[in-house]
Parts: structure tokens; C-alpha cells; sequence
């Protein structure tokens, strides 16, 4: 294996550091280290610049790429979409500072960093994706950490609500859109989104196969009749003393979410053009 191809994944391997960082930053102040006081020493600033000389540093877009055999798939607009990420994660860890001081939850601040930036980490595999297999690791990778900062405060009735209510929500869109994928590999052959175009010549399989997938996807973006979920787990996720700022991340996720899926299936659509 050539270990230089990760050399392409600077974005992740960079926020990769971050998170081994916030980690050891949690073990050493956390409270349980400092039973004099029972006060933690984590507060907003070590995130907040961990992540703004992340997002410095990846600021220049490297060369074009695809490693692992075209699993990832790189190109320089997409540190410019990974930038645009890091700037709401940073927005939402300033928007959290407040509630983070809070008793109940001051003694959990790893845990919301950790599970913020690894919900950012899956947006990175994301876009990055040039193949289904990765783009769902990807989404599920975001997503699961998702689950766990809407339910939050575990102590709370709303919040515990709002995230069994995204669990299920997100267990079946993911069944339905692997279900779907799996039809497209078996009528198609591939999961490349560089290779499926040439492979797909609109028989029922292939249709039935898609209509799983977008209403998979559909409940993912939320959109019209599949987003019924959404305002109630956006609300209760957010029915606190001070706003959390949880709520505020469907907002970069779901944007992240809307402009990879078109930006990958336009060319399906454009090779049906073709053909006809």
C-alpha cells in the first residue's frame, strides 16, 4: 500500500489532529482530573483556535487527485467547500459558549467538541467521495454523532425526544437508500460515480433502484413530503436556557448534503440527455 496517497487528505488528517487533540485536552481538565474543585478547565478557546489554525492552514487547495483506487476523489473547489464547513463549525462552537458554562453541561464539553467535529469529519468524506460505498460512510458518519448531540441533554424530556426521533428517522432513510444502492450495483455493475453513467440504460431495475435511493436521500435533505421530521427535532433539540447551537448544524449538513448528491447526479442526468 503507498501510505503518500493520504498525503491527498490533508483536510481530514488535519482535523483528525484536532480531534486527538480535544481528546487529550478533555482527559486532562476534564473535572474528575481536578477533584480539588470539581471545575473543568475546557472551555470554548482551545476548540475555536484549534480550528481556526485548521481552517488557516487549509486555506490553499492543493492538486487534483484520486487515491484508493478512485474511493476519494479530490479537486481545489472542494477546500473551498471544506472551509465554508469549518466556518459554521466555528460558528456554532461560538454559539454554544454560553450553554456550555452551564452546570449540567460544563463537565460534557469533549464530548460536544469531539462529536461536532466528527459529524464535520463525515461532511469532509462527503464531498471528497468518488464512490457510494465512501459517500454513505461518509453520511453515516455525520449523521450518527448527529443523534447523540441532539439528544444531549439525556436529562431532558424534548431532547431526549428529538433524538429518538432522528435515530429512527435516520435508520430508515439509510435502509431505504442502501437498498437502493444495492440494486444499482447488481443492474449497474459499479458504484463509481466516474464509471455508473455508462452503465446505466434505464431499465425497471435501475429506475426502481433510484426511486429507493432519492427517497432515502430525501429524508436525509429533508425535502417536501419527507421533511415533516425536521421542525419538531430542530426545536426540541434547541428547547434550552441558552441556545445551544445543535440545531444550527442540520443547517451546514443539510447544505453540504444539497449540493454533493445534484452535483453527482447531474451527470446521470446529462448521459440520459445524451442518449435520447
Amino acid at each position: 500500500m503507498d501510505y503518500s496517497q493520504f498525503l491527498h487528505m490533508r483536510e481530514e488528517l488535519s482535523l483528525v489532529v484536532v480531534l486527538l487533540l480535544l481528546f487529550l485536552a478533555d482527559l486532562f481538565m476534564s473535572p474528575d482530573a481536578h477533584k480539588n474543585d470539581g471545575k473543568a478547565r475546557l472551555n470554548t478557546m482551545l476548540p475555536v483556535i484549534l480550528m481556526a489554525v485548521h481552517t488557516a492552514i487549509n486555506l490553499i487547495p492543493g492538486t487534483a487527485a484520486d487515491v484508493f483506487g478512485g474511493m476519494y476523489h479530490y479537486v481545489p473547489m472542494h477546500t473551498v467547500v471544506k472551509s465554508i464547513l469549518n466556518i459554521g463549525t466555528l460558528i456554532v462552537f461560538l454559539m454554544a459558549h454560553e450553554w456550555m458554562k452551564r452546570e449540567d453541561t460544563a463537565f460534557k464539553q469533549g464530548e460536544f467538541y469531539v462529536l461536532t467535529l466528527s459529524t464535520l469529519f463525515g461532511m469532509y468524506l462527503m464531498i471528497s467521495a468518488g464512490h457510494f460505498l465512501m459517500f454513505f460512510i461518509g453520511l453515516e458518519t455525520a449523521s450518527i454523532p448527529m443523534a447523540a448531540l441532539i439528544a444531549f441533554d439525556k436529562y431532558r424530556h424534548n431532547s431526549s425526544e428529538a433524538g429518538a426521533k432522528y435515530i429512527l428517522t435516520a435508520l430508515f432513510s439509510s435502509a431505504l437508500l442502501l437498498f437502493g444502492l444495492s440494486m444499482i450495483y447488481g443492474s449497474a455493475g459499479t458504484l463509481y460515480f466516474d464509471d455508473l453513467p455508462a452503465h446505466i440504460d434505464g431499465n425497471p431495475l435501475q429506475i426502481m433502484a433510484f426511486v429507493f435511493f432519492f427517497t432515502g436521500m430525501a429524508f436525509k435533505l429533508s425535502l417536501v413530503p419527507f421533511h415533516l421530521w425536521t421542525a419538531d427535532v430542530r426545536v426540541r433539540a434547541n428547547l434550552r436556557p441558552q441556545p445551544s447551537g445543535i440545531s444550527y448544524l442540520f443547517f451546514p449538513k443539510g447544505k453540504d448534503d444539497s449540493f454533493r448528491i445534484p452535483s453527482r447526479t447531474a451527470r446521470f442526468n446529462t448521459h440520459f440527455k445524451v442518449r435520447k
